[in-house]
């Protein structure tokens, strides 16, 4: 895990580098050809790569150790960069649905619609390999942060067929308001995704407990019965990549200080076993009614 987390900064690093070169590649040719469909996508490379630089900065905050500010460590800097990129995409649906708009009442019409595909064949490629890049490294460090921006570029990549369609329709058939259509389109996709990076970095920011951790943490408890007699005070919450949990369990009366210890020890370790970036803290109490 942690020579996951250690490439993280490379990896959002290499994200940026490639859709500064979209963006000035599609930006162009957009211009260039007239084409909203093609210059929504290159805003949209503007919004990563602004995006890209905010998760590298956040990356490598969580990267380092908790200090005397921080003492919970610095995992929440991976849940705000999720946040700010939920805001960034959010903004840019909201500029698609005013230019696409403006675009349908003007008549503007799409000149030159092959450099066009051909510029879109080339972003899908690129799309699709920095997915599935980032996708893998996200799951291994379990980076909220890094599995968002997999998710951004996949969509982008069938949005990108999308528009290839689109400007292929409009070299047969010249009717310019494909192209704005598309526009919007992609624009509502994009809303949707920030709604889903707004809801995921909100339920860390407020400390939600993650699906599913609970009740395995509770079953791997009671697999310690009966050598403790219960347990209460269980609570569940994730900053970055990293779970952390505390709990209060209880033991028979009569249980020496250093049994009760080895025995917490040995059930931090299973549970670390379980959830490698797991922080836990133990509270050791006798069990006063079944003493």
């Amino acid at each position: 895990m942690l020579s996951e987390r250690r490439e993280l900064p490379r990896a959002a690093g290499v994200a940026l580098i490639a859709n500064l070169f979209l963006l000035a590649l599609k930006g162009t040719v957009g211009i260039l050809i007239s084409s909203l469909s093609i210059l929504s996508d290159a805003m949209d490379s503007f919004t990563e790569s602004l995006s890209s630089f905010i998760t590298l900065l956040s990356l490598k905050q969580v990267a380092r150790p908790p200090d005397e500010d921080h003492h919970f460590g610095h995992g929440k800097y991976d849940t705000l960069g999720s946040l700010v990129e939920g805001t960034v995409i959010f903004a840019f649906a909201m500029i698609i649905f005013i230019e696409g708009t403006k675009r349908i009442i003007h008549r503007e019409v799409v000149k030159m619609a092959e450099l066009g595909i051909a510029v879109m064949l080339l972003n899908s490629l690129i799309k699709i390999l920095l997915s599935h890049y980032l996708s893998r490294l996200g799951r291994k460090a379990d980076s909220l942060s890094l599995l968002s921006a997999a998710q951004h570029y996949k969509l982008d990549f069938y949005n990108d067929f999308g528009i290839i369609f689109g400007l292929f329709l409009i070299r047969l058939t010249h009717i310019y308001i494909i192209d704005p259509v598309i526009a919007i389109i992609i624009g509502f996709m994009y809303l949707k995704t920030s709604v889903t990076l707004f809801r995921n970095a909100v339920h860390q920011i407020v400390d939600k407990a993650p699906p599913g951790v609970e009740e395995r943490v509770k079953q791997l408890i009671m697999e310690h019965y009966p050598q403790l007699t219960g347990f209460h005070k269980l609570r569940i919450r994730k900053a970055g990549s990293e779970l952390q949990m505390d709990m209060h369990i209880q033991f028979p009366n009569g249980v020496s200080l250093e049994e009760a210890h080895n025995l917490s020890e040995h059930l931090e370790e299973d549970i670390k076993a379980l959830f490698p970036s797991a922080t836990v803290v133990i509270h050791m109490e006798p069990d006063e009614e079944n003493g």
